[in-house]
């Protein structure tokens, strides 16, 4: 063990003389006392008792303490020696938490896909949600697995109904993109909706796409709006990109081309490859040329016209801005030339 370890037993000691003698009702009362009162110090140093006389699931939490820093110092090393102790127990908390560490890398273990399949494999076969969630996107993606859409959906599903938000965020997605389902908007919808009301903000954004779209909902620019606007607040870079181009195109909310350039930094700034495409299209040179030759508002019309298939892997933004424009310009000056050419 390391020397921090031998640290945090002696201060867990010295701060409770007593620990030592301690019936394990006693602590284990102690623990849900201080965990209430968020009493995370004391709540560590009885849990540290507990996990001493082999009590998987205070080991499991124990290495949720070291993982997090609660009541001590944050230590991967000592998480995942819990975690593995317990898990060594059967217990499905530790085996998803090795699973995250496999398969992400966490804690000062290296990625081996394989272990993070195996120890996934038996936290799901005791029903644990987030086990079987984490399986069911490694049978999605081929990861440590065969792809299998089929077992990935069976997975989600069994998760999601326990209301595991990213469980119900795949489910959506899958019925939203017809992997190894019929494609339906409406189910995904329905989905979608789920997880946002409990908070998943991806699955906001998600369904605020198909009510701009009118896919599987009425299409209602503002509802659309409503929602980007909520996960563009929480930070969700695709909300701020889909926002901030409805302000610049007018689009759920009367024109606010400042407002829209602020959320489309926003989103460039976590790295939006589409926001800064937009931002290019709104201060380029392109805009420049056209903007005393064609309508403001056709030039943010297809703007927005760009940027909705961009942000779902369709064309290029300034493909499609381009092509709207060429076809609205031969409709508004007929055979006069086009400005870019």
């Amino acid at each position: 063990m390391s020397a921090r370890w031998h640290i945090d037993v002696a201060k867990a000691q010295q701060s409770s003389p007593a620990a030592a003698s301690m019936s394990t009702e006693e602590a284990a009362r102690r623990v849900v006392e201080a965990t209430r009162k968020h009493d995370w110090a004391t709540a560590f140093i009885h849990l540290r008792i507990l996990a001493d006389r082999g009590h998987a699931g205070s080991q499991a939490i124990l290495g949720n303490f070291y993982a997090g820093g609660l009541g001590t110092a944050k230590d991967g090393r000592q998480a995942v020696f819990w975690y593995r102790k317990a898990a060594e127990q059967g217990d499905a908390l530790a085996q998803s938490r090795m699973g995250h560490a496999y398969r992400e890398g966490l804690w000062g273990v290296s990625v081996d896909k394989a272990k993070a399949f195996d120890f996934f494999s038996k936290a799901a076969a005791q029903n644990d949600s987030d086990a079987q969630a984490n399986l069911g996107w490694m049978y999605e993606y081929g990861e440590g697995a065969p792809m299998d859409y089929a077992k990935a959906m069976e997975l989600y599903r069994k998760a999601a109904d326990q209301n595991d938000q990213f469980a119900q965020l795949h489910v959506g997605l899958m019925y939203n993109e017809g992997k190894g389902v019929h494609q339906d908007y409406a189910v995904a919808a329905e989905w979608f909706r789920n997880a946002s009301d409990a908070g998943q903000i991806d699955a906001r954004t998600m369904l605020a796409s198909l009510y701009l779209d009118g896919k599987g909902v009425p299409k209602d620019q503002a509802e659309a709006m409503r929602l980007f606007q909520s996960g563009a607040e929480a930070g969700d870079e695709q909300a701020e990109y889909f926002l901030g181009a409805m302000y610049v195109a007018g689009m759920g909310a009367p024109q606010d081309i400042a407002k829209g350039k602020s959320w489309l930094n926003k989103s460039a700034a976590q790295g939006n490859a589409n926001a800064k495409e937009a931002l290019a299209i709104i201060d380029g040179a392109k805009s420049a040329r056209l903007r005393d030759r064609i309508p403001p508002a056709l030039q943010y019309r297809c703007f927005f016209e760009g940027a909705v298939p961009a942000a779902a892997g369709g064309k290029d933004i300034n493909v499609k801005y381009e092509d709207c424009l060429r076809s609205n310009w031969k409709r508004l000056f007929g055979s006069a030339p086009f400005p870019a050419d």
